[in-house]
């Protein structure tokens, strides 16, 4: 039995001397990975000052598991049998009884579960150190007064999905307490202790009054197929919450996956509408892998830090893409709904699809009026630069359409491979790149086309080159934006989605005292020389002015002014094709 560790990260950023180190264990599990990063340690100089950030420690209680509880198989000879029966339940085996529709698991071992049950709950409240298996091996069964699954007590419960199996459960939309003081259980599967899901069935799952499927410690899921629609959060974990592999369609009203400690992706296929966050941690998000798309949300992918090793992320937000902040720095909306929030029994839904849930049972009226994360607090004429605040691009092609900023750090944002599209804002109050430190990149292809109101380009402190242009006049969505070397091959091509004013450019192929001829659908406008690590032209290649941070004002750079390209087309139309974001690269 092999045994594998969820554990705290320490992240450690210093800034001295022209490298990029990364530091990263990999452990190996049932075709899986859990990717621990110990260390980062970013070290840049510039020309004439060499700037060292602090250390930022965060720590959260470790989990461990093993190969055997994430194992698919068991004994049914030996297990016990529970069959739901409509109205009724038969248990065959010890470890459970059956009474009034309610079933207690009480020691540890296997259980079966099969069959209907119209009204009921299954109840774990063993011993502390029992281990608990119960396997969906196609149950239908709702509860009209409180959670289907009840983990009271254990010290871990496993829920197997049985292969070939589709199980359906549903919880009450208003739940029944024995006393006015109690809250919990407060989802549709709720544990108190760890909980893992595993298996190659199917769950689904309807939350009527809070969560979908929550841990008031550990939350881990290794595989099967999860469709979850969820009042309040989808999937919910406290001390940590981890995925290592499955599919997963869910439809929240909050956040569709919502970790108050770290939250780790290995792989999996991921399908999320939220009204607020698609993936949110109070603490870290490692991305290893997988396909997530988020295609409503609020905010993409929010939390005091993010890493992003690998995987492919789209991400469709009405504000920021990717946002980290501390917590007293994000919107301090509620997690939790209230009883006023809750659709009563026999009532629809209290708010209609994309509609925000009600905070202290008032409604807010737009966005302007929600409380916003990132963009950091205001100071002496400049952002607040929150060390603890992260974001990490290793590896991964991350697509990001959002109408505020795409990637927005109240801290820093290292990249050190991997590819990133940001369609960012058409408003000037919002940029692509919202950074109050450095954008440090040493490796991989950036492009952020957006607004030049609040435009942000790469650092001085980056190792590899990039581009900023800022147009004198907004461009057509649909456009195609070229880049092409000395001998006219393309560095890169880019479709805009939206109308811009500025796009942000920076891959392993641009080179310092190099001249590139910029392109607007086939047309040259201008030709633009690198003059430095960030080159920032107008779209002749005439220099121009870019805000370094937030409200320390603009700075002037540039390349060489072009002869005789004359001014931008005027009335040159877009393209037929409006394929978001294709882009094609050179390296």
């Amino acid at each position: 039995m092999e045994e594998y560790k969820v554990r705290k990260r320490k992240i450690k950023i210093c800034a001295i001397v022209m490298t990029i180190m990364m530091i990263s264990i990999s452990i190996v599990a049932c075709g899986t990975s859990n990717t621990i990063t110990e260390s980062v340690v970013i070290e840049t100089e510039s020309e004439n000052e060499t700037t060292t950030t602090k250390t930022q420690d965060t720590t959260t209680s470790d989990f461990t598991y093993t190969s055997e509880d994430i194992d698919v198989g068991y004994d049914e000879a030996s297990a016990t049998k529970i069959v739901l029966d409509g109205d009724s339940i038969r248990v065959d085996g010890d470890g459970a009884t059956a009474k009034d529709n309610i079933v207690t698991i009480s020691k540890g071992g296997t259980y079966v579960l099969s069959g209907t049950l119209s009204d009921g709950q299954i109840i774990v409240s063993a011993d502390k150190q029992d281990t608990i298996r119960i396997v969906l091996n196609g149950v239908e069964m709702n509860c009209s007064t409180s959670s289907a699954i009840y983990c009271e007590q254990s010290k871990k419960v496993i829920l197997i999905l049985a292969e070939g199996t589709i199980n359906t459960i549903s919880d009450a939309t208003t739940y029944v307490y024995e006393s006015t003081d109690e809250t919990e259980p407060d989802a549709a599967i709720f544990s108190k202790d760890d909980l893992i899901l595993t298996g190659t069935g199917t769950l689904n799952l309807t939350a009527n009054y809070n969560n979908g499927i929550q841990s008031k410690d550990n939350l881990l899921l290794a595989s099967g197929t999860y469709n979850v629609t969820a009042i309040n959060n989808g999937l919910h974990g406290k001390d940590s919450l981890t995925i290592l592999d499955g599919t997963y369609t869910i439809d929240a009203k909050h956040n569709a996956i919502h970790s108050k400690g770290n939250l780790t992706i290995d792989e999996g296929t991921y399908s999320l509408k939220a009204v607020k966050k698609g993936l949110h941690a109070d603490q870290l998000v490692t991305v290893n892998g997988g396909s997530i798309d988020v295609s409503e949300c609020f905010e993409g992918m929010e939390g005091v830090s993010i890493t992003i090793n690998g995987g492919d992320i789209n991400i469709v937000a009405s504000d920021d893409g990717l946002n980290v902040a501390n917590q007293d720095e994000t919107d301090t909306t509620t997690t939790e709904i209230t009883q006023e929030q809750r659709p009563q029994a026999g009532n629809q839904l209290a708010q209609a699809e994309g509609e925000m849930p009600q905070v202290n049972g008032e409604m807010p009226q737009g966005d302007s009026q929600i409380p916003r994360g990132g963009g950091g607090q205001m100071g002496d004429g400049m952002d607040v630069v929150d060390e603890d605040c992260i974001i990490t691009i290793n590896g991964g092609k991350i697509t990001i359409d959002a109408s505020g900023d795409g990637i927005d750090s109240n801290g820093h944002v290292y990249m050190t491979g991997g590819e990133v599209y940001v369609n960012g804002p058409t408003s000037n109050g919002d940029g692509a790149l919202d950074y109050n430190g450095d954008f440090i990149i040493s490796g991989g292809t950036l492009v952020a086309i957006g607004s030049s109101g609040m435009a942000q380009t790469i650092s001085d402190a980056s190792t590899q080159n990039g581009l900023e242009v800022i147009y004198t006049q907004s461009q057509k969505a649909g456009s195609i934006v070229s880049l092409l070397d000395s001998d006219e091959k393309e560095i890169i091509s880019y479709t805009s989605v939206k109308d811009y004013s500025s796009i942000v450019i920076s891959t392993s192929a641009l080179k310092a005292g190099e001249t590139y001829t910029l392109t607007y659908n086939g047309t040259a406008l201008g030709q633009i020389t690198l003059s430095d690590i960030s080159t920032v032209v107008d779209e002749t290649g005439a220099q121009a002015t870019v805000n370094t941070m937030r409200g320390g004002g603009p700075r002037e750079r540039g390349g060489q002014m072009p002869q005789g390209q004359g001014d931008m087309p005027q009335d040159m139309q877009p393209p037929n094709q409006t394929q978001s974001g294709e882009t094609t690269t050179t390296n």
